[in-house]
């Protein structure tokens, strides 16, 4: 794609074609939506962290009738989509010719609205970025120096780190990434593998082959990013967003590098560097500048390198947080650095949200856990109902949580009657009573009643529109409901019905027809101001009442425009007050219906359980322990919703104090529990995470092992209690029966079928075979617990000698632990020796 793509947009009331320039005297606009890799489909988090937030912004300005345009598009270059072109037996270009359209149809689906959703593989973006290159290399802040990278001799070229696997050093899996592992999560280094590999050919890399890159030179730059950072007086950062941004600042910014050994990206045009391509993440923020100029070939330059005397340009920018220092940090760098602080359009307002998990859990492709972009698609759900739910928990300033049953409550108990049934009582009777028409004739003064519910009604609207202009999208939802709240109040109170009746009094019916006017304004402003978050609702409204009619919608379908977009947009004022005289009295409705129902509730279990993730496998629901190990005390315990991350705060002073419990009563322990431990330690051999380990490292280390939340939690409790843990992925553990036995001597792990585990080895055995071994610390890859874990099963092992009730005491407690930490439920799937199940 090398033209402007053709895009319909609406100026005033009239539709037209072509392109949008900043214009004097007026607020110029310009948002982005953080690029997202080509192939990697969206799921709900990206799409109401970006795109969907950015699509509420850009409606909303364009409601205040500021001169808006709005850009979005595909980051088409890189190492993700080399490997992903390499796993597909394709090239990098069929690749993202491939996923461009999916993006696209995901997008137009939720009424995404951009003025042109583009990519970066095209020559306006070879041309821009090679520009601010060039400038950046005169202006002197590009360094020059040699790292060593991963080189295949035998593919003849250098390798990203991802490109190197080999076995993980922590969670030993098969597979892992040069930069991170897959099933554990943990960041690596090529070098930090075990029997590294490149993956295309298979042969062993050379890790440390010196290469000439390019550097940003940050350290530099950081006292005139300082002043700019320091200097914004306007535009709204999201807290999280300022705080990163701090963050990166305090610490000391450091040169980057800018420069890649790959074939799949934008050239670098500098002598020396000629096989080389700019990083992605230098790169692909220049993909604002390059759609803009491919949107508005004769006045891209005016919104991005505006002249001293010309239109100002405001630039408001959209992303999760995880994106943040590239666009507070190293793009704005970038653009000083080429023309000072004064020469592009930079940064004036950032909204960042935070995660948003599913069912407790994370999103995962691979897992097939969560709702990506396609499954919503053609989920049976309408957008608008999707779009409602999805901004109403918008992530703002925690993390929030996508939930089947949430969603389903809040569809039927907000949307439908909350605010639903009060457009369709009001409108009902105003059909019905006065002949398809709003109740005509002049409003007489308003009475005390009516003065008190219009004065609310233009107080929560207000805060509705100073909630969307701080991008507090969460709460201008809320503040909607809330008017429809006060609507349904008012209605109620002077309940018109009555005052409708045959027999009624001229003079009652006359009282009617205004309260029903006054009412159908409020309509109205629900209608206008759910617009900018849900157009498919607000559109219906509006069309309900007259506002929209088949003409318009004609017309914008003949013309190529959003489905979500009207020609004739509303208007919100900068005084609600303005809003009641927008209906006319008398003014003709359109079809009366139902704008909402409530959610199919067979539909929403099917989807549930589609979307549950899991490999296929069933999953266990009971435990068997041989009677050859049944001196041992054994229990399980399925935990479910849980959410692992790195260590939190909470989590460190949940385990530390802990830790800080077992220095206090280390003599006392080795007194009055020498027996016990003794027996603990002949029980369990040489285990990786007996007492005596874990001991070691806390003397040596003065702290536990940073593995994850869940596991960070039972090392701790292991340490105070002295019995072992061992915990499993529950998706990926085939049941429905798991069998506590020991090992035929002839068998290895599920992972590792060949090394064989130690005859009369305690074993955890699901149907697949051995999965682990947790006496001495063994456990197969395919099992094991990762930051994408959602549902765990955890064994407790008390060894001979000890007490069962002890065992499911700590079993309980190391649970209720991690439910309070890493959130979720727990239930015991066995107790010792087969005891009656604890509730």
């Amino acid at each position: 794609m090398e033209a402007a793509e053709e895009k319909v947009r609406w100026i005033g009331s009239h539709p037209v074609r072509g392109e949008k320039q900043p214009l004097p005297n007026a607020e110029n606009i310009l948002i982005t939506a953080a690029l997202p890799y080509v192939n990697n489909v969206p799921h709900l988090g990206n799409v109401v962290g970006s795109v969907l937030s950015a699509d509420v912004y850009a409606r909303y300005n364009r409601l205040r009738k500021r001169n808006t345009i709005y850009i979005g598009g595909t980051d088409e270059y890189g190492t993700a989509t080399e490997e992903a072109a390499f796993a597909a037996k394709k090239t990098p270009k069929e690749i993202c010719d491939q996923y461009y359209p999916e993006h696209r149809d995901i997008y137009h689906w939720f009424g995404i609205d951009f003025d042109l959703f583009g990519r970066t593989t095209t020559k306006k973006q070879t041309e821009i970025a090679q520009q601010i290159f060039r400038e950046l290399y005169n202006n002197g802040h590009i360094l020059e120096n040699t790292t060593e990278n991963p080189y295949c001799d035998s593919c003849r070229n250098f390798l990203a780190d991802r490109f190197v696997r080999g076995e993980c050093p922590q969670c030993h899996f098969s597979d892992g990434r040069g930069d991170q592992c897959d099933k554990c999560g943990v960041l690596l280094t090529p070098e930090q593998l075990i029997n590294p590999k490149c993956n295309r050919c298979g042969n062993r890399p050379d890790l440390a082959r010196p290469s000439k890159h390019l550097f940003l030179d940050l350290e530099k730059m950081q006292p005139d990013i300082e002043k700019w950072v320091a200097s914004r007086k306007e535009g709204a950062w999201s807290h999280n967003a300022a705080q990163i941004c701090e963050s990166w600042l305090r610490t000391g910014l450091k040169s980057r590098c800018i420069s890649r050994d790959l074939k799949w990206g934008t050239p670098i045009p500098q002598a020396g560097f000629e096989d080389k391509v700019f990083y992605v993440w230098f790169d692909a923020p220049i993909g604002y500048i390059s759609i803009t100029a491919n949107y508005s070939p004769n006045h891209w330059e005016e919104w991005w390198l505006p002249k001293p005397d010309g239109p100002r340009v405001k630039l408001a920018q959209f992303m999760g947080k995880d994106n943040v220092p590239f666009h507070s940090i190293i793009f704005p760098a970038s653009l000083m650095g080429a023309r000072g602080l004064n020469g592009y359009t930079m940064l004036n307002t950032i909204s960042a949200t935070e995660y948003l998990t599913y069912e407790g859990g994370k999103f995962s492709k691979s897992r097939k856990t969560g709702v990506f972009g396609h499954d919503a698609l053609t989920s049976g759900i309408p957008s608008s109902y999707w779009r409602f739910y999805l901004l109403r928990i918008r992530p703002e300033d925690d993390d929030t949580n996508f939930s089947w049953d949430d969603f389903e409550a809040k569809v039927t108990g907000e949307l439908v009657h909350q605010l639903a049934n009060f457009v369709n009582r009001v409108l009902v009777l105003c059909s019905k009573n006065f002949n398809g028409h709003l109740p005509g004739g002049d409003l007489p003064e308003p009475t005390e009643l009516d003065k008190s519910y219009e004065a609310r009604v233009e107080k929560v609207a207000r805060d509705a529109i100073e909630a969307y202009e701080k991008i507090n999208i969460r709460l201008a939802i809320r503040h909607v409901l809330g008017v429809a709240e006060i609507g349904n109040q008012y209605l109620t109170e002077t309940a018109v019905w009555f005052l409708l009746k045959p027999t009624s009094s001229d003079s009652d019916r006359a009282r009617a027809a205004e309260t029903l006017l006054r009412v159908a304004r409020i309509v109205h402003i629900i209608g206008v101001l759910l617009y900018p978050a849900v157009p498919g609702f607000g559109i219906e409204i509006l069309r309900q009442l007259g506002l929209v009619t088949q003409e318009d919608d004609d017309l914008n379908a003949k013309l190529g425009g959003n489905p979500y977009t009207i020609i004739n947009e509303p208007h919100i004022p900068d005084d609600p007050h303005e809003f009641w005289a927008q209906i006319r009295p008398g003014q003709k409705l359109g079809t009366v219906r139902h704008l909402a129902v409530p959610l199919d509730v067979k539909l929403v279990g099917e989807l549930r359980k589609k979307f549950s993730g899991g490999s296929g496998s069933t999953k266990p629901t009971s435990v068997v322990q041989d009677g050859s190990i049944s001196e041992w005390n054994c229990a399980a315990i399925a935990l479910d919703g849980i959410s692992v991350s790195k260590k939190k705060a909470v989590v460190k002073k949940a385990v530390d104090g802990l830790t800080k419990e077992y220095h206090e009563r280390t003599e006392d322990v080795k007194k009055s529990d020498s027996e016990r431990l003794e027996k603990y330690r002949l029980g369990i051999k040489k285990g990786v995470l007996t007492i005596d380990n874990l001991v070691s490292i806390l003397e040596k280390k003065k702290a536990l092992p940073n593995i994850n939340t869940v596991v960070d939690l039972f090392n701790g409790m292991v340490l105070r209690h002295g019995f072992v843990v061992s915990m499993f992925d529950e998706d990926f553990v085939k049941g429905p029966q798991v069998f506590i036995r020991t090992a035929s001597g002839s068998e290895g792990l599920t992972s590792s079928p060949t090394d064989h585990l130690p005859s009369g080895e305690i074993v955890i055995a699901d149907g697949s075979g051995v999965i682990g071994a947790p006496l001495i610390g063994k456990q197969s890859t395919t099992t094991m617990m990762t930051l994408n874990t959602a549902r765990a099963v955890a064994f407790f092992f008390g060894p001979p000698g000890s007490s069962a009730s002890q065992l499911t005491d700590f079993a309980s407690q190391l649970s209720s632990l991690i439910a309070t930490h890493c959130g979720g439920t727990f239930r015991f799937l066995y107790a010792p020796n087969g005891s009656p199940i604890p509730t």
